[in-house]
């Protein structure tokens, strides 16, 4: 918006309302897909704006978290977790099934069950979609399922703002996470997509981001053990185990939240 022109973001449906809760995006409107476009003159898909603009590792925009919560839902998700003085993990085991690779990033949930053994740690999944059933193989007592009442990503940003640590395999979730400036950690296959890099830990994107690679194509054994264990030292430490570099992140209320939202707009460059 600031090179001068009027910003339509055209987007899945259920990103609409988070999309348009979140304030310095630098667009000026928000659309669903499937609804009459107005005029306009030019168009760019949105993975292309790198190219666009040149990205390079250096100049990744920065401003974080760049996403929030809808008030009434985070107040609403405050209140659900309230009694749970664990430390509160979501889990996302698999991505859409109709992704051309999702063979190698999506994982079952029975390679996660070594976690839910966790002390001092509560389990609540994030998954949605036909994989949400995979919750029934598993005693409630170990794990929450969430998703009858995840129906849109604004939904699950309230939901996520609450929690002190996000484990996913590559999917949205993990974006909508690192967004929000909330402690994720992502599981990722031998190939990764482009946007994770190589041969680091940490995420250009997101700052809060923490990388779990496989060493060997379609090994999930080592990559989950080594998350075992440093979920371990940080739910023993309350959250705040330094070596496990996750960077805790307090859930903003949403006064302060708009607050910040209105800020941004003014002063900092749009994003994309």
């Amino acid at each position: 918006a600031k090179l001068g022109g009027r910003v339509i973001l055209e987007c899945q449906k259920p990103l609409v309302r988070l999309l348009r809760n979140s304030d310095g995006l630098g667009v000026d409107r928000v659309m669903a897909r499937g609804v009459q476009r107005p005029k306009f003159d030019t168009h760019f898909p949105l993975m292309s704006l790198p190219l666009i603009f040149k990205t390079t590792p250096k100049t990744v925009p920065s401003d974080m978290p760049y996403l929030k919560a809808d008030d009434r839902s985070w107040t609403l998700w405050r209140k659900r977790f309230l009694d749970d003085k664990n430390f509160k993990v979501g889990l996302v085991w698999a991505g859409n099934p109709t992704h051309s690779k999702d063979q190698h990033r999506s994982i079952g949930l029975e390679a996660l069950k070594p976690l839910l053994e966790t002390a001092g740690a509560s389990f609540y999944s994030l998954q949605v979609g036909p994989r949400a059933q995979d919750c029934l193989t598993v005693p409630t007592d170990k794990l929450t399922n969430l998703a009858p009442d995840l129906f849109d990503f604004a939904e699950t940003a309230a939901a996520v703002s609450h929690l002190d640590l996000v484990i996913t395999v590559d999917t949205s979730v993990a974006h909508l996470t690192g967004a929000l400036g909330r402690p994720v950690w992502v599981l990722l296959p031998f190939v990764p997509d482009w946007r994770w890099l190589t041969e680091r830990e940490d995420s250009l994107w997101y700052p809060s981001m923490r990388l779990f690679r496989q060493s060997q194509p379609e090994s999930w054994g080592p990559v989950i053990e080594q998350v075992r264990t440093e979920l371990a030292r940080l739910a023993g430490k309350g959250g705040k185990g330094g070596k496990s570099r996750v960077r805790k992140a307090t859930a903003r209320k949403p006064s302060k939240a708009k607050a910040a939202g209105a800020k941004r707009k003014a002063v900092k460059k749009p994003k994309k």
